[in-house]
């Protein structure tokens, strides 16, 4: 399915599920002043935004591919720490 999902981090308002949004949707997203914010991806930095700056996101017009690492990772230790049987 193409969509774009977006889940609010702190939610401060009524708004605490995540919003499913047509392919076609854009979101933008400012930074109020005075303060600068950090932009972050899949949970990695990948930047600071000074007040003013805006962050134009669309869903990307090819399909990204997964590699799955099998067990390592995250999701294996969990696995493997909840549910050893599994």
């Amino acid at each position: 399915m193409r969509a774009m999902v977006v889940t609010p981090v702190a939610p401060h308002l009524s708004i605490d599920r995540s919003l499913v949004l047509p392919p076609d949707q854009v979101v933008t997203v400012g930074v109020l002043p005075p303060r600068p914010a950090v932009l972050v991806v899949d949970g990695r930095e990948v930047g600071r935004l000074s007040p003013g700056t805006e962050v134009v996101c669309r869903v990307a017009a090819e399909p990204i591919r997964f590699v799955s690492l099998g067990e390592r990772g995250f999701a294996g230790l969990l696995r493997t720490t909840l549910a050893p049987g599994c």
